[in-house]
């Protein structure tokens, strides 16, 4: 590491930084309050101090559920590149590079303006390569280890209850939608269009085989079509799409009095969970997070965010993981299984406000606005003293949201969706 920060000072010093910030801000794409507290290396209090304040636009690990998810739900899988790389790829990388570009940028404002100050020359000692022990290697991963358990038990589990407790209660507010009687007439419709009733749909064994052949026809080309990031228009996409036509037909031809029934219960259910999702959102809406989020939403309204985006984006400052499950109260799945949740993906995709553009500047929202409450707490312990972490709270969230106004309304002049 000494080594790497001294082949570094170079390329560092065109930045307006010193070699020794080299090893902070590559621990801070994994975690900042690691990144900020390794700036106790560098002795001069300028260079320091540049350093702690640029070092949350690495993009830490805490970040990744929030681009995962995003870029699950709206950048397809394309190959470029030869087949070298692929969109999703080149967006997350976008993303990282974004980061590097501002944090040089603040590095220039601030080096000009509030941290003026001469250079100082490079001196650091270069100690011989020694083979680490494994009782080293050992106490240092349960050093980390610790650490993060520490973290996910406390804050992180903390914000997650306080945000459902926020979105749960009141736990009986009183709604404008009659939601039962709208779920009735949709059962009524389907008695009346087919002779039977849903509970005796549902408890008949051949229309329950037929409907699992025809959700496991939907889902697999959907999941070949999401692999293989084959776009709408697309020759790949018009052959499997005619490939599921072909296997739907043969169920058809093979159960032709059932099937019709199968595919009006399948299109009526929809109905129910468009009943039930705005059931919820209106729930949600009379909920403490809702007047919270309708509180802050004019701010954010600018950037394209309601008043649940708002919400979720501000959960983050407890923990940028946090988002994640905020969305999913949001979107009442109960508890989600992180990034990788394909129910929160689906509801997200699925989601009328969310478009490409939007997904991407929540993404530069959430790399450019304020880090969690545990660096803000590092950064009050490293430097003793309230005002840079107050600042940093400060321009980091102004910072945030001028970019994510100008991607946002740019893209929209530009004519991107």
């Amino acid at each position: 590491m000494a080594r790497a920060a001294f082949i570094m000072d170079g390329i560092m010093a065109k930045f307006g930084l010193h070699g020794k910030a080299f090893i902070p801000l590559l621990s801070s794409f994994a975690c900042a309050v690691p990144g900020i507290m390794a700036t106790r290396t560098i002795k001069n209090y300028r260079n320091r101090m540049l350093t702690m304040l640029v070092a949350p636009f690495m993009s830490c690990s805490a970040r990744l559920p929030i681009y995962t998810l995003l870029i699950a739900a709206f950048i397809p899988k394309r190959p470029i590149l030869g087949g070298w790389g692929n969109t999703q790829g080149l967006t997350l990388f976008a993303i990282y590079l974004l980061g590097i570009i501002m944090a040089w940028l603040m590095v220039i404002l601030f080096k000009s303006t509030i941290l003026k100050g001469e250079r100082p020359p490079f001196v650091m000692e270069l100690p011989p390569y020694r083979l680490p022990t494994i009782r080293c290697v050992i106490i240092h991963m349960w050093e980390r280890g610790r650490l993060y358990v520490k973290k996910a038990g406390t804050i992180i589990l903390a914000a997650a209850i306080l945000m459902w407790a926020l979105f749960t209660f009141p736990s009986n507010p009183r709604l404008e939608g009659n939601y039962e009687a709208q779920r009735e007439q949709v059962s009524m419709a389907f008695e009346a269009e087919t002779g039977i009733t849903m509970k005796a749909f549902e408890a008949h064994d051949t229309f329950q085989a037929i409907l699992a052949k025809v959700m496991g026809i939907n889902h697999d080309f959907e999941a070949k079509i999401k692999k293989m990031g084959w776009g709408e228009g697309s020759s790949q996409f018009i052959s499997a799409q005619k490939e599921k036509e072909i296997a739907l037909a043969a169920i058809q031809k093979q159960y032709p009095i059932e099937y019709p029934i199968v595919e009006r219960y399948l299109a009526l259910q929809n109905e129910l969970i468009r009943i039930d999702n705005t059931r919820d959102a209106e729930r949600i809406s009379k909920s403490f997070a809702g007047h919270i989020g309708r509180v802050i939403e004019p701010i954010l309204k600018p950037l394209g965010f309601d008043w649940r985006l708002s919400i979720a984006l501000v959960s983050g400052f407890a923990a940028k993981e946090v988002f994640v499950s905020t969305m999913g109260q949001i979107y009442a799945l109960g508890e989600v299984q992180g990034e990788e949740s394909l129910s929160l993906v689906e509801s997200v995709r699925n989601d009328p406000l969310f478009t490409p553009l939007l997904a991407v500047t929540i993404m530069v929202f959430a790399l450019l606005s304020s880090p969690c409450m545990a660096t803000i707490a590092i950064v009050k312990q490293e430097s003793n003293s309230w005002k840079w972490p107050l600042f940093m709270i400060i321009y980091t969230n102004s910072l945030a949201w001028i970019v994510s106004f100008m991607v946002y309304q740019g893209g929209k002049l530009l004519g991107f969706t």
